[in-house]
């Protein structure tokens, strides 16, 4: 059948049939799906200092990337073992999750009680595994100067 602009066949789009699209979204939806589960996994075992859980959810080849103090963690043996080293005793809850091409973001609030900081993250996946994150962490401060004319506090 011909579409309203007689220029190619109704229910198709770009020479993939309807089908076809329905099938690559339902794969799209289940590694979405996927990958939060498996960030989620992660910052759960973060949450609850079982970091050596989280070698599983880890590809051979991970890597992290934390561009705020210009670090590449490379294995998920030295990933694991920085966490886990870190002083202190963190509480790690996951705001958001939003998927992306081969992966998905977390927006995670950590704290140990007197210190906060928000880590957006970007997780890569195959295989089932994360392969690599690149995390952005900031501090929760107060504002550098009086904004509330134009902001409210939250």
């Amino acid at each position: 059948m011909i579409g309203p602009d007689n220029s190619r066949p109704m229910g198709r789009s770009q020479g993939v049939d309807m089908s076809e699209q329905i099938m690559n979204n339902m794969v799209d939806m289940e590694f979405n799906a996927k990958a939060e589960i498996l960030a989620r996994d992660l910052w759960r075992c973060f949450d609850e200092a079982r970091f050596q859980d989280t070698l599983p959810l880890l590809s051979d080849n991970f890597e992290a990337i934390w561009p705020n103090t210009r670090e590449r963690i490379r294995g998920p043996g030295n990933f694991i073992a920085l966490n886990d080293a870190y002083p202190g005793s963190w509480r790690c809850t996951v705001e958001q999750a939003r998927p992306i091409p081969n992966g998905v973001v977390t927006v995670t609030r950590i704290s140990d009680g007197s210190v906060e900081v928000i880590a957006v993250s970007f997780f890569v996946m195959d295989d089932d595994r994360i392969t690599r994150v690149e995390e952005y962490f900031s501090d929760v401060i107060d504002p550098p100067f009086d904004r509330s004319r134009w902001s409210e506090r939250y």
